[in-house]
């Protein structure tokens, strides 16, 4: 059985079904996980306690290791302790890092695994065209160690083709993935969708749905000042139903009551697992102004097109699951008056919605679903691992 250790700072929550597929694959290879047992920036994280549990009773292999700033909370780099001292041990085929240039464990850990004859193998978002010059010369750094690099989308894909530094570094797409297995217990008749939105709007109108921390990035005041400018000026209503809380809450609130639509907003607060489905099925689309990210994933798996913003180059990769006018829209970004367009143009076409609840529950499926993404994970592994053991033949 050939092991492998995935390292990362923690684990969030969302990640507990592709690594318990992992764990309970059977490829031959085995994962062990190393990572802090508290999450952090507000993200929730696995429950600590499945590391008790044995691997074939549900739990996971986890070694809990510490992450702290050696500096101080305000220069980003971290320490990982624990990492150093289990890659020593030598009893492993292959190392999976969270691909980021700020974790000061993980660049200290290459020159042992370089001596090791030990491939290693980063997880990360790659270039992000939105990076200075100086990000951009430290993640090439960082990356040009790699022997593997699996990336979340596409778009990544294309900044690791400049010039010759990663001939020999095997790039992969692997995507993103979540559990989409809680969306089959919310299939509502027409009777329960209006029931629903009776109780949380007390009308009948078209609902916007917007999931995810409400964070300055994501720019949900842009899907506020969108509802006050298609009253305003095109005297069409929609409700807005926003999943979740965060440091932009209290200045939402604050828009909301500015522009007297109390009665079309409702902030639900903070939504976790399946629950997320029981509201993204009462939606017409959803909608993240700013960067899109899981929030996508699922609003697709309910069948609910996606609109956010055009700027690729700042967008999280989760945005190339949307496709125009087939997933969902991409309005031109900072034009409030092309996002209504757009949420017009979904909301108010109910043909258009129905077909695409079809497209968007068939690019979940075939590209962003657990299974897909343990397959392609384990290609990566097996490939590098075959060509690693040839070299080492030669």
């Amino acid at each position: 059985m050939k092991r492998c250790l995935i390292i990362y700072p923690f684990f969030a929550n969302y990640r507990l079904p592709i690594l318990k597929s992992l764990t309970n694959s059977r490829s031959g290879w085995e994962y062990e996980l190393l990572g802090d047992k508290n999450p952090i920036d507000g993200i929730k994280g696995i429950d600590p306690k499945l590391a008790d549990i044995s691997t074939k009773a549900g739990g996971l292999c986890w070694k809990f290791t510490r992450l702290y700033y050696p500096f101080t909370a305000r220069i980003p780099f971290t320490w990982q302790s624990g990492v150093i001292s289990r890659l020593l041990k030598k009893d492993y085929d292959a190392v999976i890092f969270l691909g980021s240039i700020y974790h000061l464990s993980y660049i200290v850990a290459i020159p042992i695994l370089k001596v090791f004859k030990i491939p290693i193998i980063f997880w990360t978002h790659g270039f992000l065209g939105k990076d200075s010059r100086p990000i951009f010369l430290l993640r090439h750094f960082l990356y040009s160690q790699a022997d593997a690099i699996m990336l979340y989308g596409n778009r990544a894909k294309k900044y690791f083709k400049f010039g010759n530094f990663y001939k020999k570094c095997l790039i992969s797409v692997i995507y993103n993935s979540l559990d989409y297995s809680g969306s089959d217990a919310f299939n509502y008749t027409e009777e329960q969708i209006s029931e629903l939105k009776n109780n949380l709007f007390a009308n009948e109108l078209p609902v916007v749905i917007a999931v995810g921390r409400l964070t300055p990035v994501k720019r949900i005041d842009k899907l506020i000042k969108a509802l006050h400018e298609s009253i305003i000026t095109h005297n069409k209503y929609f409700n807005v139903l926003i999943l979740g809380t965060g440091e932009s809450l209290g200045q939402l609130r604050e828009l909301v009551n500015k522009h007297k639509l109390n009665r079309f907003v409702n902030f639900l607060g903070a939504v976790y697992g399946d629950e997320v489905y029981k509201y993204l099925k009462i939606a017409d689309v959803s909608v993240i102004p700013g960067n899109v990210g899981l929030s996508a994933m699922h609003a697709l798996s309910a069948g609910v097109p996606v609109i956010s913003h055009d700027n690729f180059d700042a967008q999280m990769p989760e945005h190339e699951a949307i496709i125009e006018g087939i997933t969902g829209s991409f309005y031109k970004e900072n034009s409030i008056e092309n996002l209504v367009e757009k949420i017009h143009a979904w909301i108010f076409n109910k043909d258009s919605r129905l077909e695409a609840k079809k497209n968007c529950l068939k690019i979940i499926k075939e590209n962003y679903s657990v299974e897909n993404q343990l397959k392609l994970i384990e290609m990566t592994l097996e490939e590098l691992y075959c060509e690693i053991k040839n070299q080492k033949s030669t």
